[in-house]
């Protein structure tokens, strides 16, 4: 049986369900609130929460997927500090586009993330392309593009050229999950952090 954190019935009941309807949706959330909660100013109210949303906000940035899996670019965090954090659901059909101000090596710096959330769905046709013209319509700040699966179930050969080919990295929520080093022994306690990024 999987682990996981208590015995109530699973909140991500997709397999029973066999439909996306509503996924995607409730992963733009939990991304967004995750992501939210790697600013600052949320350390003092779950340290351990800010340092997976922190590790995970990195990840997003700075991380790339290829066939052996997650990379990144650069290698300490030591010296990272998310600053500020807006999030914004569907701009212009864009599922999740975060306004990140943070520091690195004592630099201050700013990025926007464009983020397609992926449950079981495919990318639609002119989906990337659309959205990584409108985006930059908006910001003039670095802007990284991302199309964010729940797995790799869907990443096929010619999904990886699609992204790739539209200048957007793939990445996977397992990959920011085992980045981040969320295990179960070392659970937040927050029932929605953990039901998502453990149970789930």
């Amino acid at each position: 049986m999987k682990q996981r954190t208590n015995n109530l019935p699973l909140f991500f009941n997709y397999k029973e369900e066999k439909t996306d309807n509503g996924y995607e949706s409730i992963q733009d959330f939990f991304i967004s609130w995750t992501i939210r909660c790697a600013a600052e100013e949320c350390k003092s109210e779950n340290p351990l929460l800010n340092l997976y949303s922190k590790r995970i906000v990195y990840a997003l940035i700075f991380g790339n997927t290829d066939k052996s899996g997650l990379s990144i670019g650069r290698r300490e965090i030591n010296d990272f500090e998310v600053i500020k954090v807006v999030t914004k659901r569907q701009v212009a059909l864009i599922d999740l586009v975060a306004e990140i101000e943070y520091k690195i090596d004592g630099n201050l710096k700013k990025c926007i993330l464009s983020i397609e959330n992926k449950w079981y769905s495919g990318i639609r046709q002119y989906q990337l392309e659309k959205s990584f013209e409108f985006i930059r319509q908006i910001y003039n700040d670095e802007i990284i593009d991302i199309v964010l699966f729940c797995d790799y179930e869907k990443i096929s050969d010619e999904v990886i050229l699609h992204c790739f080919s539209n200048k957007y990295k793939y990445l996977t929520v397992s990959d920011l999950k085992d980045y981040s080093q969320i295990t179960f022994e070392t659970a937040t306690k927050n029932d929605l952090f953990d039901e998502y990024w453990l149970n789930f």
